[in-house]
């Protein structure tokens, strides 16, 4: 697995950087193929933000987080092979970025905030 991260975020061969998701939006949009992939599931990251704020998350609030995650846009096959790398994550529900405020209202009492 650790073999395929490095080959997935050697700069030399793929020159994919992190960047906020707001501009990962734009950069995706010039090439149908491309995919955004966050490097944290959105789910966790809005959990972690609604726990240290200690009261629900605006939709304001949740729009902030999802617009300043840590994202790589990659090309399909390589986003899928990220994906498969990451199979410990599996298991959580992935956010649609697009729909967020709205599967995050459906999913946030499922989530454990412990």
């Amino acid at each position: 697995m650790f073999a395929l991260l490095r080959k997935l975020f050697s700069r030399k061969k793929s020159g994919l950087d992190a960047m906020p998701y707001a501009k990962a939006v734009d950069v995706a949009a010039k090439d149908e193929n491309l995919q955004i992939v966050f490097l944290n599931p959105l789910i966790m990251l809005l959990a972690g933000a609604e726990k240290q704020k200690g009261s629900p998350l605006t939709k304001r609030e949740v729009f902030a987080v999802r617009d300043s995650a840590s994202c790589l846009v990659m090309p399909a096959e390589k986003a899928r092979a990220f994906g498969a790398a990451l199979g410990m994550f599996n298991d959580l529900h992935q956010i649609n970025p697009r729909r967020c405020w709205t599967e995050w209202q459906q999913l946030r009492d499922q989530v454990q905030l412990e």
